[in-house]
């Protein structure tokens, strides 16, 4: 078995045996292109989709778990701003 909460690829279309090997409960693509249909098929399964070139960086919190860049607030940590 190969189950694992979270599953990163290329954006190429996914196999039914890997999802369904992996069920992944999260995935991030690392691609140029992500295929809408590709993208509807995982969220219709509850699977959530980040595509780091639509989100930015994908980073992991352990109250909030996965979040994209650009949906996270950000504040200034440097010390001089």
């Amino acid at each position: 078995m190969l189950q694992s909460q979270i599953l990163v690829w290329s954006g190429d279309e996914l196999s039914e045996s890997l999802l369904e090997a992996v069920q992944p409960e999260a995935v991030i693509c690392y691609g140029r292109a992500l295929p809408q249909f590709v993208e509807r098929k995982l969220q219709n399964a509850g699977v959530q989709v980040y595509w780091t070139a639509r989100d930015g960086a994908v980073t992991w919190h352990r109250r909030n778990g996965l979040q994209s860049y650009h949906a996270t607030k950000h504040r200034n940590t440097l010390p001089w701003g």
